[in-house]
């Protein structure tokens, strides 16, 4: 069976930004948030951290360490949790959903093939526009 976290949800993309900003935006927002923590340089992006942050109550549930995985032949990449929490998290329109279960195929290939996806992704320039909020950190 899967939880919905929360109908609404964004994702977005910033310079090393702090786990307590975070919390912080994601409280405010009263908005779950998946945080794609990347160094750039002048050729190309590496991805060293999925974060996912869910605001319920008076409490913020922070996962970090998270990596993106994609079995493939699957059109959808799902972030896996570090192997400490249960579970992996499926990414779907406004909604993000906790599923109880992390298959062995996320685990193995899967976290291998989305990493060479997204390398791809960001080689082609693929263009995101309205599919994703951008907050550079000032330094």
């Amino acid at each position: 069976m899967s939880t919905p976290i929360k109908p609404s949800s964004r994702l977005v993309s910033a310079a090393r930004t702090l786990i307590a900003e975070l919390a912080l935006i994601a409280e405010q927002t009263d908005m779950d948030l998946i945080h794609l923590d990347f160094t750039v340089d002048h050729d190309s992006a590496m991805l060293n951290n999925v974060v996912v942050v869910a605001p319920r109550g008076h409490r913020c549930f922070v996962y970090t360490n998270c990596r993106l995985s994609q079995i493939p032949g699957t059109r959808r990449a799902v972030i896996l949790p570090s192997d400490a929490a249960r579970g992996h998290f499926r990414i779907l329109p406004g909604e993000i959903l906790h599923l109880p279960n992390k298959p062995i195929e996320l685990r193995r290939e899967g976290i291998d093939f989305a990493t060479r996806r997204l390398a791809e992704l960001v080689r082609d320039d693929a263009k995101v526009n309205g599919q994703i909020d951008v907050f550079p950190r000032a330094a």
